[in-house]
């Protein structure tokens, strides 16, 4: 992973950590993408993806604005981004369930 040696989760805190994380595989993803690693580098864009999923739910504030239900796992990718897509924060169009299949 990209941000092994260059973060220290415990010290940042949950919600700064998701967004460092996101941030760091997003660096290591395009240059992967540019060595021509391809498979590794979707793998490490989409590790950034769920790092940015990580931070939006982590804060309280922005957690309150989604349409959670009492039975929603917010440990789940798929849920979390299906939350975000009801309660209009992303649109939508890209196909998050065919990068998961395609990746996992």
């Amino acid at each position: 992973m990209p941000h092994f040696g260059l973060m220290d989760p415990d010290a940042l805190g949950t919600e700064a950590a998701a967004l460092q994380r996101a941030r760091l595989h997003i660096r290591g993803g395009r240059r992967r993408l540019r060595q021509g690693k391809i498979s590794a580098g979707l793998g490490t864009l989409y590790n950034a993806l769920l790092s940015a999923l990580d931070w939006y739910i982590a804060s309280p504030d922005r957690r309150k604005n989604l349409p959670i239900q009492g039975d929603d796992n917010l440990g789940d990718d798929r849920t979390v981004f299906a939350l975000l897509i009801k309660a209009g924060v992303i649109d939508g169009r890209f196909d998050y369930k065919f990068l998961g299949t395609f990746l996992n």
